[in-house]
């Protein structure tokens, strides 16, 4: 899963539907650009929006599923207090693979992962690995 921590389009930006058209490129491009650098192709994307401020409107306009809205309590780090109000959640299925909305909705518990991935890019792991030299 990759997370869209930010988006903006100025607001003296007048062009229209240019917000979901710029989501929509940054969903066909995502995979190929992830699998290039990291070596592997990521399943979805999410994003989150404040719905005080915003309705999400670019993200259903670029074809993002509503999955629900979060508990407003911020990150949850140990030792660590944080003050937020509650976002709605959009996701984007990047490949026919991905589970749907519904799924995810329902599954319960802690976020699983498939595996232990390498966060060097693709390009570095291939070259040592090239060189027959360990791999910190």
């Amino acid at each position: 899963m990759v997370n869209n921590n930010r988006f903006l389009v100025f607001p003296w930006v007048r062009i229209e539907h240019l917000a979901s058209h710029v989501l929509g490129q940054l969903a066909r491009q995502l995979a190929d650009d992830w699998q290039a650098c990291w070596g592997y192709r990521p399943l979805l994307l999410e994003s989150f929006v404040d719905p005080a401020h915003y309705r999400g409107t670019c993200y259903r306009g670029a074809g993002w599923q509503l999955l629900g809205h979060t508990s407003g309590r911020g990150l949850a780090r140990p030792g660590k207090h944080y003050h937020s109000s509650a976002k709605l959640i959009f996701v984007k299925a990047l490949q026919a693979q991905c589970p749907s909305p519904a799924v995810l909705r329902s599954t319960p518990g802690k976020a699983r992962t498939m595996g232990k991935v390498s966060r060097r890019p693709a390009r570095e792991r291939s070259t040592s690995a090239s060189k027959k030299t360990p791999v910190p």
